[in-house]
């Protein structure tokens, strides 16, 4: 019997099965990463583990990327605390506060399998109308986190009163999300390289 068996007559609603699989998809694939890394799993390796065909993991997913995004954004869940302690023990330094929000996420980013992060990127390029963010399946809070440090950068008196929080805020994920999209597409990019572009930035952005 599959270790993962799927009891489809347990889901009343199709949203409820197509939940129930992503679950079951996430469980499977992160006990197939004890032993290789995820890049490397196929859709007939879950459907083997799941007791289901690798066509009916295709028909809900579209693509093993989708699959694979799901999978990395399940397991930088464990980053969340690290994330939260950015605002949570801001200390009047924006410009520091904003980098190491970033460089934290940058860990995340490279603790989990880059070929995958390829993956997924590549796939969604690949269906009109798609773009796939690695930082929202970084950290899905990114922007409202980039929000409220400028809120409480506001509240000290670093930034005027009069700047748009939510427009910087989404200017903010923009940059980040560029560094994060150019460590997984350019080869030779680096975390200290676009943290330092990124840094550059965000310093002319509030000169």
């Amino acid at each position: 019997m599959p270790l993962f068996a799927i009891n489809m007559a347990a889901m009343p609603t199709r949203d409820d099965n197509r939940l129930y699989l992503q679950r079951q998809v996430v469980q499977a694939a992160t006990s197939l990463c004890a032993s290789k890394p995820l890049s490397v799993i196929s859709a007939r390796d879950l459907a083997e583990l799941l007791g289901v065909s690798h066509q009916t993991l295709y028909n809900q997913f579209g693509s093993i990327g989708r699959i694979y995004a799901l999978v990395l954004a399940d397991h930088c869940l464990a980053w969340q605390a690290e994330f939260d302690n950015v605002t949570r023990f801001y200390e009047g330094d924006l410009m520091h506060s904003i980098g190491l929000l970033l460089e934290r996420q940058l860990d995340c980013y490279v603790s989990q399998d880059p070929e995958a992060w390829q993956r997924v990127i590549s796939d969604a390029a690949l269906t009109p109308g798609v773009y796939q963010s690695p930082l929202t399946l970084i950290d899905g809070r990114a922007q409202e986190r980039l929000n409220a440090l400028l809120s409480l950068a506001r509240g000290t008196g670093q930034v005027s009163a009069s700047l748009d929080l939510q427009l910087m805020a989404h200017t903010l994920f923009c940059l980040s999300d560029r560094c994060l999209m150019q460590l997984t597409l350019d080869g030779e990019a680096t975390p200290v390289a676009v943290q330092r572009v990124y840094n550059e930035q965000c310093r002319m952005l509030f000169a």
